[in-house]
């Protein structure tokens, strides 16, 4: 079976008009739980995880699309080296109580 090569190349942005202000405030399950034993809260991503390198690699490929499509090169995938200065990638986590009796359905 034959592996596909992928070589990517970083890009990098000097603009940005990220806010922290912006970043969601419900940061622990604590915070984001409900009286029915729901939980809605979110969870910064760690840089270098597969999620973060994932969204990179979609926002540069889109600004490549968007601003350079000549750029573009057979087997070659554009990433961030770095979210835009202001920006975190977020996970939203959420889920409800689960019955002890019936563990795979809710309360």
């Amino acid at each position: 079976m034959a592996r596909t090569i992928i070589k990517y190349a970083q890009l990098s942005t000097g603009y940005s008009d990220g806010c922290d202000a912006h970043y969601p405030t419900i940061l622990t399950k604590e915070d984001g739980t409900e009286a029915d034993g729901s939980w809605s809260y979110f969870c910064p991503v760690p840089e270098g995880e597969l999620k973060d390198l994932l969204w990179r690699t979609k926002c540069a490929m889109a600004l490549v699309e968007e601003f350079a499509p000549e750029e573009k090169i057979e087997g070659v995938e554009f990433v961030l080296s770095a979210l835009p200065s202001g920006y975190q990638l977020f996970e939203h986590l959420k889920g409800k109580k689960v019955c002890c009796t019936t563990p795979l359905l809710p309360c």
